[in-house]
């Protein structure tokens, strides 16, 4: 983002399994009206990329209409992310609206975890 508050550290879509938080830094176009931005994770299960059924956890920001920078937060839940692919649903919503349906979804990112790594060692890509 061109926001000097809002630089992302290390940035990458592979994370060690004890990292505490992914972070989704975003710049949108200037906005008329507040709107929420969410996320949902799930985690794929199998070869085929199927996803769990429910998401693994959920975040929405809302953004006042004069922002245009932000960011969402994906908590690992529990100890440690469980090692694999995740996939995240983004979505954009007007406020008043429900932030998870599927006529908001305006893409979606692909993260892995892996094992923790040895000490001096980064695994961001």
């Amino acid at each position: 983002t061109q926001d000097p508050r809002l630089k992302p550290i290390e940035p990458g879509s592979v994370f060690p399994a004890d990292i505490p938080a992914i972070y989704i830094v975003f710049e949108s176009a200037p906005l008329e009206d507040p709107t929420q931005f969410s996320a949902q994770w799930f985690q794929e299960e199998g070869e085929k990329g199927v996803l769990s059924s429910v998401p693994l956890g959920k975040d929405t920001l809302e953004v006042p209409g004069h922002e245009r920078y932000g960011f969402l937060e994906l908590k690992k839940q529990g100890e440690a992310w469980a090692v694999g692919t995740y996939l995240v649903k983004l979505f954009i919503t007007p406020l008043g609206q429900q932030s998870f349906h599927a006529g908001n979804q305006v893409g979606t990112m692909r993260f892995t975890i892996v094992e923790a790594a040895p000490a001096g060692v980064s695994p961001h890509k």
